[in-house]
């Protein structure tokens, strides 16, 4: 997986060196209210993560870049592209950034590189994005991006012990209009 490069910032695989980085970012509650993953209690539940993200790659299933501003060489968010289905040209798309770094258009920035990356370098036509309802700066970044909204999916994640909703976002090569 090659590194993808921006203004501000440098994608780059999540490597078992930068556990304690992504640390921070797993074990932040506030950080992950509007995603489905697991709050990180030691850091051996985000070296064993990233064992797992490092299987996925080799076998071409999911990228998982942590995004690094170039100005301080910090860790600040993680972007991914997993569920890659080679024969229907599609994958979803999915981030979050420290809550320090928000607001400062580095996930827009970021985003669109990978958007660039899924269709010139995997040669996908479509983009999923799935967005919690009550994730309003994620909505609105995305439909900035170009992403269209597809529909809602009721109760489709267990969040903090409670199904919630999301919304279905999507964006392609070509777009229809």
């Amino acid at each position: 997986m090659e590194n993808i490069q921006t203004n501000r910032l440098i994608l780059k695989e999540i490597k078992i060196e930068d556990a304690e980085q992504i640390y921070k970012l797993f074990s932040d509650k506030e950080l992950l209210k509007y995603t489905d993953n697991d709050i990180h209690k030691t850091i051996k539940d985000t070296k064993e993560l990233i064992g797992i993200y490092q299987k996925e790659q080799k076998t071409g299933k999911s990228f998982r870049w942590a995004i690094w501003l170039k100005k301080t060489n910090n860790i600040i968010g993680i972007l991914s592209i997993y569920h890659i289905n080679r024969k229907h040209k599609f994958a979803t798309i999915g981030s979050f950034l420290d809550r320090n770094y928000q607001k400062n258009g580095f996930m827009p920035e970021a985003r669109l590189a990978t958007i660039n990356y899924a269709f010139n370098k995997l040669k996908l036509n479509r983009l999923e994005a799935q967005v919690f309802v009550k994730n309003m700066y994620s909505i609105k970044m995305l439909e900035k991006l170009g992403f269209k909204k597809e529909g809602r999916l009721r109760q489709n994640f267990m969040i903090n012990n409670k199904l919630e909703d999301s919304f279905m976002y999507s964006i392609l090569i070509v777009p229809n209009k």
